[in-house]
Parts: C-alpha cells; structure tokens; sequence
C-alpha cells in the first residue's frame, strides 16, 4: 500500500496532484517520486476534479426504475451533445408521481480520464467535482437561495445554490473584477430573491467593493488542506 488515504486532484488541464491523508494531515506527495507504474497501482482512490464548469439539465421520463436511470441518463446526455465517449455525472430525483420522474442532471463534457494516467484504474472509489464541496459548507450554514463566490488554485467559481442545490454555476481563470463578475453572474442567470453571499478562498479587502442588495459573508478557512480533507 503506498498511501493510507489517495486523493488524485485533477487541478488543471495537464496538471495532477497526489495528497496523503494521515490523522487529519495532509501531505502532497511530489508527482517525479512516482511513476505511471505506481499511480495506477493505487487502490481506494478518490479523486477531485478543479476548473471544470459542471453542466445542469433537468430531464422527464416516463415513470421507471431508480436503477435503470443511470443507463437511461447516460444515453440521454451522449445523444443531447452527440458524445461517443464516457461522461462524469451524477443526478438528483426531483419529483415523481404514477406517471413520471424528473431529475436534476449534473456533468462535465470534459474527456478528462482519456489523458489521464488512471484512464484504466479499476479503483476510483469516488469522483468529487469542487463545486460541490463549496456547496455542501454553506448547506451547513443555509438552505436559502444564495451565491457562492470561491477561490481554489488559480480558478474563481461563482454559483448559485438554490435551497441547498446547485442550480447554476460558472468557471473562469481570468484576472477579474470580483465585482464585476459576480454582478455578471447574477444578471445573466436571473437571480432573483438573493438572500446572501458567501466567498470562500478571498480576503475582506477583496470584497469591500462589492456593491449587492443582500448580505456579504466570508467563510474563512477553506485551504487547500481543508478541501482535500472534506473527501476523507
């Protein structure tokens, strides 16, 4: 066993990180010490996917089995974008009755496991997009209709949790004007009846100029050590 606790995090578009995690510490173990041979040795993996904008798409289908959706969803998405290759997703059931089931979908169109080194490792235990880890902080604290704006490596992600479900969301890597996009985001998603912002991986001073109709806070400590541990 070369690790007790593997995260894999896939941090850019040719980038991986490897972290250890030992009694709540977290190490980062540097990708020259390990070969392609012993990455994809590694079991029990879970892996954390940065800086890919997760796409939403509500679907109806006729009433069927909760575990024929994912071969029913999957179909759906590969003939929706004309996709010939394998999509990360995942769904949520919205709503169903007698007659129908409605699911929230979320995905990414990136083939990112077709570059990468573990493309054919039967041990991924899990696969994390961040979005989600922001999301699920702030349904510790609320279940309003808020924005999240967070800063993780070099990404800034804006997105809109409505009554504790990720609704819309954004990715960009630009050098931007936070208030500017923030603004930008909620103006081109419509966002109505803004209870609150939160910001997570920026600092006071970065925020004092932001101008919303609505509460401003800042959720301290979210570095990448407490990212990481969040998977455990």
């Amino acid at each position: 066993m070369l690790f007790s606790n593997r995260i894999i995090e896939f941090c850019s578009k040719d980038k991986l990180k490897v972290f250890e995690i030992n009694n709540n510490s977290v190490t980062e173990k540097k990708l020259d010490l390990l070969s392609k041979q012993k990455l994809n040795r590694l079991k029990h993996i879970k892996i954390l996917i940065c800086g890919e904008q997760i796409y939403i798409k509500i679907f109806i289908f006729p009433k069927i089995k909760i575990d024929k959706l994912d071969v029913i969803i999957r179909d759906e998405l590969k003939n929706y974008f004309s996709i010939k290759k394998d999509i990360i997703f995942s769904f949520e059931v919205l709503e169903k009755d007698e007659e129908k089931i409605k699911v929230k979908v979320y995905f990414i169109k990136e083939e990112i496991f077709q570059r990468s080194i573990l493309n054919n490792n039967e041990f991924v235990e899990a696969i994390y997009l961040v979005q989600f880890i922001f999301n699920d902080i702030v349904r510790q604290i609320t279940l309003e209709n808020v924005v999240i704006c967070a800063k993780y490596n070099e990404n800034f992600y804006f997105i809109y949790s409505e009554k504790g479900s990720i609704s819309k969301n954004s990715v960009t890597t630009k050098n931007i004007s936070i208030d500017k996009e923030i603004n930008k985001f909620i103006n081109m998603n419509r966002i109505e009846n803004l209870n609150k912002v939160f910001f997570m991986g920026l600092q006071k001073e970065q925020i004092d100029s932001i101008n919303l109709q609505c509460d401003l806070q800042i959720i301290e400590d979210v570095a990448e050590s407490k990212i990481i541990n969040w998977l455990k």
